[in-house]
């Protein structure tokens, strides 16, 4: 039996996670063994629950469908849309004060 078909068996019972690099280049490229993606999670601040000390909300697990909004050349991060709103809005609010 190959390694790779080895490795597809025990995927297929639900074996412990494996490494791509263990499957090879074929895996690593979304083949069909490597389905999830493996990278090291990126997280960020929510800046709104940090200025407001709600420490559940501050750590944000960054992926696609995460709230973000990009100003002045930064992108930040938010743990809901309501954070990104009241975020924008009290940066329209300080713009339009001249801050």
């Amino acid at each position: 039996m190959s390694l790779r078909l080895a490795l597809r068996l025990l995927l297929a019972v639900g074996a412990p996670c494996i490494p791509l690099s263990a499957l090879g280049c074929a895996a690593a490229d979304g083949g069909a063994i490597g389905r999830e993606d493996h990278r090291p999670e990126r997280l960020a601040e929510c800046p709104v629950c940090r200025r407001n000390g709600d420490l559940a909300c501050i750590e944000v697990r960054v992926r696609p469908s995460t709230p973000r909004l990009e100003l002045g050349g930064t992108t930040y991060y938010f743990c809901s849309i309501e954070c990104r709103e009241a975020f924008a809005r009290d940066a329209e609010s300080q713009r339009s004060q001249g801050r």
